[in-house]
């Protein structure tokens, strides 16, 4: 099961977020809004994390434009069988917004 955790001041990313992947993933993907994650100077921030995957947080996405660069990632991310999508397939705003990329959860947290 992918989490991904997104601010609350990006009203309308969570918004397109909530719709497409609840159509198309939601038995694979928890959606979870957030008041804060420390990212108060940037626009928007959002975490993926999922059991034996890199956890990725990306800040200063656009909250409307970098919808559809976030999904498609999210996509790639949930149907990835490895650690990661590797760096040269995720699209340039995904590239550009990676703020950190943290070690795999473990199967049995």
């Amino acid at each position: 099961m992918v989490r991904i955790s997104a601010t609350s001041k990006s009203p309308a990313l969570l918004k397109s977020l909530i719709h497409s992947l609840n159509n198309d993933w939601s038995d694979r993907v928890i959606i979870k809004p957030l008041s804060c994650m420390a990212a108060c100077r940037r626009s928007c921030a959002v975490t993926l994390a999922a059991n034996d995957k890199l956890t990725f947080i990306f800040d200063r996405l656009s909250p409307v434009e970098s919808a559809p660069e976030l999904l498609e990632f999210i996509e790639q991310y949930v149907t990835m069988s490895q650690v990661k999508v590797p760096y040269r397939e995720r699209c340039r705003t995904i590239q550009q917004a990676t703020s950190f990329i943290l070690p795999p959860l473990s199967s049995s947290s």
